[in-house]
This record gives structure tokens, sequence and C-alpha cells, in this order.
């Protein structure tokens, strides 16, 4: 049977990973200017696919990740993130039937719902982890012949994925030949070296890595190995020393068929009592916090079960309310302290409390982190988001921008999306900086668009003029449509006539015209 696109259902699918922040980038009004008369644009697209698809190329934004490292985070066309998850959609049904076998068992991310026209690809993408890291602490509760662990991920997974090995894959799963050419077709256009690399960042390819690493895991299974993974983490459970070794040999050589490196930094091959507190983690240290307010809360409230789970004490009382002089003290302790050693899980577990009651007293840590933790940019700018010290944060956030340190442009981007929400009303140097930014067009296209919205809101007469005769240096319908948006406080008379001129110039900018002119963005 040809291949039927189902691009309404796509594009939900799409929405939802914009929605859920899901892709690495987001900017200003992709899902206005969509929606704004969807069926028409899905009407286009499907005209496009039904003549055979041409994917545009794809560009990289920096994400940087801990210790300096970097992580490709792929920015695909609205049209190109619609069609990649239409295609995958297709061949859903099949893959999950071929896969079904390890989902829980073997490899515990990104469950497969069973229902395959579900809007959601995974059943819940939240309780993978938690349920990989139950699974390693049962095995080593239940059996005790196991003496040791081996622990090991590999090395640029997504980017290093065979794009040959990748169809293989597929057809021997029993994919249509046609739907599986097409997604060739596209992932060679956007591959980061020839033939190698899947778009990170979409749930579409998740699911395709899930393809790729089932005939290691199957290959493992039938050796007899005890052996479960997390995407690309991955643990071996052994008897013996030797075990270990041949199962590191073993695995080493079936990803090596595939293209594919364990990472040597992050390869041991623990004992059991080690591998079990490396397994627990930070777990203890924040079960130890939640008995201290326990224990506290009990005393105030006098008549709680002294069994009762923490979820179930904060569901008696308000949420998050634990006493603050405690997460205080357990903040100070590892975070601040001489015997202080930053752990990113404790980190985000303690913000998250201070943010839902309102402290602040972590803000000034934080914004040290932008210098030497980049990768916790988010975390930080949503905590003092949730404690309202927006206003107090503005100037060392200037100060961090124009220091020597500030060197990726994604952090940036973060910096200047979060200016732009509401009821943001950055400082003059701020503005400043998105000025200088917003029409450098060395700048990647995500930074400038949301540099731009920020000019858009805050800006003066003079930046309006720049944004109009911006316009002409404009790469594609996107970015030209997000520009005509950002002229929506222009003087009604002299926008009207501007967007006389350059409405028919391509679809979405005939969308962000009415959008404007209706009041509806």
């Amino acid at each position: 049977m040809p291949y039927q696109p189902a691009l309404a259902l796509a594009w939900r699918r799409t929405k939802a990973d914009l929605q859920s922040d899901r892709v690495f980038v987001r900017t200003p009004y992709e899902i206005e200017l969509i929606d704004e008369n969807q069926d028409e644009w899905l009407k286009q697209l499907r005209q496009k696919v039904e003549s055979g698809y041409r994917p545009s190329s794809t560009t990289i934004a920096d994400v940087p990740k801990g210790n300096g490292a970097i992580r490709p985070g792929a920015i695909l066309s609205l049209e190109d993130r619609t069609v990649y998850a239409d295609i995958v959609g297709a061949l859903l049904p099949t893959i999950y039937a071929g896969l079904k076998w390890a989902q829980g068992t073997v490899d515990f991310a990104y469950q497969l719902a069973q229902r395959q026209d579900r809007v959601n690809w995974f059943t819940n993408r939240y309780t993978g982890w938690r349920q990989f890291r139950q699974a390693q602490l049962k095995r080593l509760e239940d059996d005790e012949s196991i003496t040791h662990v081996v622990v090991t991920d590999l090395t640029g997974f997504y980017e290093n994925i065979d794009l040959t090995v990748l169809m293989s894959d597929l057809r021997s799963l029993g994919c249509d030949a046609d739907v599986v050419q097409l997604l060739q077709t596209c992932l060679y256009r956007w591959a980061l070296l020839p033939g190698r690399g899947i778009p990170q960042g979409y749930s579409a390819s998740d699911i395709l890595a899930k393809v790729y690493l089932n005939p290691v895991d199957r290959a493992l299974k039938d050796e007899g190995f005890d052996y479960i993974r997390y995407v690309d983490d991955i643990r071996v459970f052994c008897n013996g020393f030797t075990d270990c070794k041949q199962s590191l040999l073993f695995l080493t050589q079936a990803l090596r068929r595939r293209g594919l490196n364990l990472q040597t930094s992050k390869t041991e091959m623990m004992v059991r009592d080690d591998a079990k507190k490396w397994i627990e983690g930070i777990g203890p240290v924040i079960e130890a916090v939640q008995e201290r307010y326990r224990k506290e809360i009990a005393e105030i409230v006098g008549n709680l079960d002294p069994y009762a789970s923490i979820s179930e004490i904060e569901d008696s009382l308000d949420p998050d309310e634990a006493p603050l002089e405690v997460l205080k003290q357990v903040f100070h302790d590892h975070f601040v302290g001489e015997d202080a050693k930053f752990n990113t899980t404790l980190f985000h577990y303690l913000l998250n409390r201070f943010g839902a009651q309102k402290d602040a007293s972590a803000v000034d840590y934080c914004l040290r982190q932008l210098y030497i933790r980049p990768q916790e940019t988010q975390q930080i700018l949503d905590y003092i988001k949730m404690v309202d010290e927006q206003e107090e944060a503005y100037k060392p956030i200037w100060n961090f921008l124009v220091s020597n340190d500030n060197i990726y442009d994604y952090q940036r981007y973060q910096i200047f999306q979060w200016l732009g929400e509401p009821p943001t009303v950055p400082i003059s140097e701020l503005l400043a900086l998105a000025r200088q930014l917003t029409f450098d067009l060395s700048r990647p296209a995500y930074l400038r668009a949301v540099c731009r919205k920020l000019l858009q809101e805050h800006g003066t007469v003079a930046d309006l003029d720049r944004l109009e005769a911006s316009y002409v240096d404009m790469r594609d319908d996107l970015e030209a449509a997000q520009t005509l948006i950002s002229l929506k406080k222009m003087d009604a008379g002299r926008r009207n006539a501007f967007y006389g001129r350059v409405e028919g110039d391509g679809l979405l900018r005939s969308r962000a015209v009415r959008l404007v002119r209706q009041g509806r963005i």
C-alpha cells in the first residue's frame, strides 16, 4: 500500500515537542503562524510530499554540556520537522512490533505507547529513568551471585549512527521500503557528517535510536549477559571480574560493528557495594533531607502518620512546604561549605523547593554558576523567575553577558528568550545587547529571533525603523514572518503600507500580516 501521509497527526506531534521544550530551540510565533490556517499549510505540505519531498539543510545549535562538552542540537525547518514526524509515525507500528520484546526489560528509555495513533509517542517520558534505577537496585537486592557491575555509555551516540546500517535495520524489521527511502533522503540531507548522525532533540530521533541499538540489545541477551540500558547508558551485571571483561569485550565488538564506541572515561567495572552506592547516587541524600523535614513537619502538625511518605505529608499541607531552614542547611553543606561537591540532581531538587516557597536565598549562588556551569542556565533562570527576582538579576546577568566567559550563543539564546517573557522589562544595558545581536547577521537565526522579540516589546521608534529595514536581509519565510510581526507597534498607517508591499512574498509572511492586522498576536 502506497505511503499515505498523516500530516495532521504529525503536526500535532511536532507541536507537542515544541510545547514540552523537547526541542533545543523554539523561536517566537512558530506555532501561531502554522495554526493561523493549519489546513492550508498541511495541504501545501502534502503536495510537496506527494510530488517528491526535498528536505532543507539543517543548522546546529552548540548546546553546552558539563565539563566544556557540547551537544549538537539540530534545528530543522517546521516543514522538515513535520515530515520527519510523519515518516517515523508511518513506520511506528512495525517498529513497535520489532522492539516490544525489550521495552521495560532491557531498554528502559522512552517506552513506546501501545497505541501508535496517539499524539504522545511514549507512555511517560519521565518515569523511565526511575524504572531503570529501580531495576538496577532490584537486581542487586535479589541476586547475591552478582559481584560486579559494568557501568558505561557511548561516545557521541546520535551523531555517530551509520545511516546505511539504520536503513538496513528498518528494512529488517519489515518497514515499508518506500517510506524508508524517503527517510533516508531526509536523514542524509540533515547528517552532520556524510552518511552519519540523526538530528538530536526530536522524539522521532529517539525512536530511531532505539531501532539502532536493538541488534546490540538482542546480541547481549542472546549471549546470556544480564544487560540493561537507558538510551546509551549501559549496565551489565556480572559474576566475577572475568565475566566483566568478557561482557565488555563482547559489547565493544557489537558496538564497533555499528560504528559506535564506549566512552572510556565513563567505563568502570565496579564491585557490588560500590555499584550499589553509585546507582543510588544522590538518592540517600535526598531521602535524608526528606527525613529531616518529615520530623519538623510532624512536630508542626502533630498528628500526621509518622510512616507517611513525603508526598502524603505535602498533600496534607501546602505543596513543597518543607521547612526552609532544613533546605538552606542542606544547600550550604552540599554546595557552599568546605566539602561542597556539585550534584545536578540535588541542585534541581533544592531549587524547585526554594522556588515553590518563593525563597531567593540561592539566587546569588545561581548567578555565579552562569560562568562555570552553562548547562544549568535554564534551571537557574526558571528559579529566578519563580522567586520574582528578575529585576535584581538583570545587572549580574548583563555583567555575565559582557564578560569573556560568555562564549555560547545557545546560552545567550536562553537568556534573551527568558528576558522576552512577560512581565519582564529589562534594563537599558540588556536592551542594547539585544539590539546589537538582532542586527548581527553572523549570529544564529534562533538567537536573533529572541532578541528581535525583545526589541519588538521594549525597543524604541528607531528600533522599529531598523527592524523594517532588516526585512530584506531575512533568509527564509519564517524569519521574514517573525520580522513582520516585530513591527506590530509601529504606526498603523506606515506599518500597513509596508505590509501591503510584502505580504505576498511568502505563505508565512501573509499569515504574519493577518495576525497583526486582526490583533491576534
